[in-house]
């Protein structure tokens, strides 16, 4: 999948992990410098994978996102977001869409400057291989 040069990964081409609950939660890290703000868009896709051919696919991922203890923002299904927004953050960083009714994840969310981590979790206690993605807009 391309992408816009003036979207930058965040987290390298993503974190593919065997994910479930408890331990099994994925949780990477990321920081947004001091004194600015950046839109982030960060994509929980589990069904999506399917199409790649990747087999046991995590049937059900949420995402949350945090500063320290405090939850900032959460998904479990995108399309029960603001699709439409997040449809136009999928082309400008050049992914491909997520399938209407789907149920990966996705926030598109303006962070301040700090230290943030995303978790991709199973929703419904099954596992399988999730895929975290973070990009940063603007």
């Amino acid at each position: 999948m391309g992408r816009n040069a003036e979207s930058q990964l965040g987290n390298g081409p993503g974190n593919l992990a065997d994910v479930g609950l408890g331990d099994r939660v994925v949780i990477p890290g990321f920081i947004i410098p001091e004194s600015q703000s950046r839109r982030v868009l960060i994509r929980g896709v589990g069904p999506g994978l399917a199409a790649s051919g990747v087999p046991n696919f995590l049937p059900d991922p949420q995402i949350k996102v945090f500063s320290g203890n405090t939850l900032i923002n959460e998904n479990d299904n995108w399309g029960d977001d603001d699709s439409e927004a997040l449809n136009v953050a999928f082309t400008e960083v050049g992914l491909s869409a997520l399938a209407d009714g789907s149920k990966d994840a996705a926030i598109l969310l303006t962070l301040l400057s700090g230290i943030y981590t995303a978790h991709i979790r199973s929703s419904d206690g099954n596992l399988g291989v999730g895929l975290l993605e973070l990009y940063f807009l603007d």
